[in-house]
C-alpha cells in the first residue's frame, strides 16, 4: 500500500515537472537559451525526484518522532532502531523512487501527456503485482525477482 502511494506521489511530482513547460507553451523560450536541452531536462528530472523523495523521508521521520512522544506506548511500538529507518529509506524507498521517476519522466517527456504518465504508473503497479504473484508460486524465484521492479 505504501509503495503504491509512493508511486502515485512520484507520478504527480515528476509528471508536473516534465510537462509544465510544454503545457504552458514556455518550452520554446526555455530551449532558446544557451542552456542545452539535456542539461535542462536532467535538472528537471533530478529536482522532481528530490521533491518526490521528501514525503517518503517525512514518513520515516514522523514514525521516529512519534515513537518519542511521551504518551506513546513503548510496549505497543517496540524498540526504535534509527538504522532500520535509514536502511529502509536508502535501500528500498529511494531506489524505487529513482527507478519509477526515471520511467515516468521519460514517458511524460516523450508523450507530453498526464494521462500517459498515470497509465504508466498503472502498468508498473500491475507488473509489480504479477511479479509478486509469480514469486510466491515459483520454486526458483529468480524470474519473479527479475520481473519485480520494486
Amino acid at each position: 500500500v505504501l509503495g503504491m502511494f509512493g508511486l502515485l506521489m512520484v507520478t504527480a511530482f515528476v509528471n508536473a515537472s516534465a510537462i509544465r513547460d510544454f503545457s504552458c507553451n514556455t518550452a520554446q523560450m526555455m530551449f532558446s537559451t544557451p542552456l542545452r536541452k539535456s542539461e535542462y531536462l536532467l535538472s528537471r528530472f533530478l529536482a522532481s525526484t528530490l521533491v518526490a523523495s521528501l514525503p517518503m523521508l517525512g514518513i520515516s521521520v514522523g514514525v521516529i518522532v512519534g515513537s518519542w512522544l511521551p504518551f506513546a506506548e513503548a510496549e505497543a511500538i517496540g524498540p526504535n532502531n534509527l538504522f532500520a529507518h535509514f536502511q529502509a529509506y536508502f535501500y528500498w524507498a529511494l531506489p524505487n523512487i529513482i527507478f519509477s521517476s526515471a520511467i515516468i519522466f521519460a514517458v511524460a517527456i516523450n508523450v507530453r501527456s498526464t494521462v500517459a504518465a498515470f497509465i504508466t504508473t498503472i502498468v508498473i503497479a500491475v507488473i509489480n503485482g504479477i511479479a509478486a504473484n509469480l514469486m510466491t508460486k515459483l520454486d526458483d524465484q529468480t524470474i519473479g525477482a527479475l520481473m519485480n521492479p520494486f
